[in-house]
């Protein structure tokens, strides 16, 4: 297999993942809001369950977020929770975790991703302050919140953030 083909697969992964969890959320957020016919259509029906488009959860954030702002900002976070770690595990640990994790081999013969074992080392060289503020930064761009800034832009700087993530050097 060549890498090309290699890095596309993992792409592909990656915006499988990120479609499923925005789509979990828009289900879960319909069934917050009852599935009122306000939501508007389904795109299909099964067994009598709704099933809404995975994208339509941003625009009902837009139109109906000051009706229902904890249901939308926690729809927010399930829809961002492909992007975090876990929340039990310090970010140095995570850090140390993912220069260890077999990304390009096999079960039999493990392979690091060097580019994702290049950018956590680099991380875990910082100072704790430094580290710090990378998560910070990190964080901001998937807080999900309304309070300073309309959420459909606060969603667009964060997937932007995860199409950067995507891109290989080079590519992007």
């Amino acid at each position: 297999m060549t890498p090309t083909k290699l890095l596309i697969g993992q792409i592909l992964v990656v915006f499988a993942i990120v479609i499923a969890s925005v789509w979990f959320a828009t289900e879960w957020c319909a069934a917050e809001l009852n599935f009122q016919a306000q939501l508007g259509a389904p795109w299909f029906v099964v067994l009598g369950l709704p099933i809404y488009r995975p994208w339509q959860l941003f625009a009902w954030w837009f139109w109906y977020d000051a009706y229902a702002p904890a249901v939308f900002n926690k729809a927010g976070a399930i829809a961002a929770s492909t992007f975090l770690s876990d929340p039990q595990r310090s970010f140095a640990h995570t850090l140390r975790r993912m220069m260890g994790t077999n990304h390009l081999g096999t079960s039999e013969h493990p392979r690091v991703h060097p580019v994702v074992a290049s950018a956590a080392r680099e991380v875990l060289n910082k100072s704790e302050n430094e580290r710090s503020g990378v998560l910070s930064t990190a964080m901001s761009f998937l807080a999900f919140s309304s309070n300073d800034e309309r959420t459909a832009k606060r969603i667009s700087d964060a997937l932007g953030v995860v199409a950067m993530e995507v891109v290989p050097p080079g590519l992007g």
